[in-house]
């Protein structure tokens, strides 16, 4: 959702990471996440911890009714999933109008939609993360998008700083994903050598339109995005 205001053609259709406000007991969660009008009614499955610590929750499935829609959809096509993760935000929010990747003209661009989504900076410290720590060809995907098409908006000592502090933080919460990076340059160097990437990581990924191959993303995360979160100018 966040990279998608940034002009993303990256889908995520089933699965949504969004959160504008702080919330600290499911059922303020619960609350936030039903919703019914005369256009669409949301429905939520109750909130599970998926980790030992609670940190993480899931509603899943989240059904939803789209009551405009004249096209009838399969049972799957009207579920998502919801996970909320409560690892720390270390830098203030912000509003940002969404896009329309698909050209439907669902709006005017003085009257987008917005959403609160996290700085540009600390978006890219998380997908590095997740990237080095769990193999999720998105990530790596996303860190190409952001060095490609974005790197002009990055402040490299904040993304350095957040990244490092990022780690540090989830090195304590989840120290056995995290024991091989024990500083920010062993992350580095996983990005600067990520190995050969499975042909089925990247078909778990889709996009509208796909800008990169698997090699185009090695590249330019190595030559562009690794760079600022050395503090470098890219190439």
């Amino acid at each position: 959702m966040a990279m998608r205001t940034y002009g993303s053609q990256r889908l995520t259709i089933y699965d949504a990471d969004l959160a504008t406000r702080t919330v600290t007991m499911p059922s303020q969660t619960t609350k936030l996440l039903s919703y019914a009008s005369a256009e669409i009614e949301l429905t939520p499955a109750p909130l599970v911890p998926t980790s030992d610590q609670g940190s993480v929750w899931k509603s899943d499935p989240v059904e939803f009714e789209p009551l405009w829609l004249t096209v009838a959809l399969t049972e799957e096509d009207r579920r998502f999933k919801v996970d909320l993760a409560g690892y720390g935000v270390f830098e203030d929010g912000e509003e940002r109008p969404l896009t329309d990747p698909y050209e439907l003209g669902l709006w005017d661009d003085t009257d987008a939609p917005s959403v609160i989504v996290m700085r540009l900076e600390e978006i890219a410290a998380e997908k590095t993360l997740g990237w080095c720590a769990y193999g999720q060809y998105k990530h790596l995907a996303d860190l190409a998008f952001i060095g490609d098409r974005l790197a002009d908006r990055v402040d490299p000592r904040l993304l350095r700083n957040l990244t490092a502090d990022k780690l540090e933080n989830m090195s304590k919460l989840q120290p056995d994903n995290y024991e091989r990076f024990s500083c920010l340059e062993d992350l580095i160097r996983d990005l600067e050598n990520p190995g050969p990437i499975p042909s089925q990581a990247v078909n778990r990924v889709a996009f509208l339109q796909n800008p990169y191959t698997p090699a185009e993303v090695v590249s330019i995360v190595r030559r562009r995005y690794v760079p600022l979160l050395k503090g470098i100018a890219s190439s």
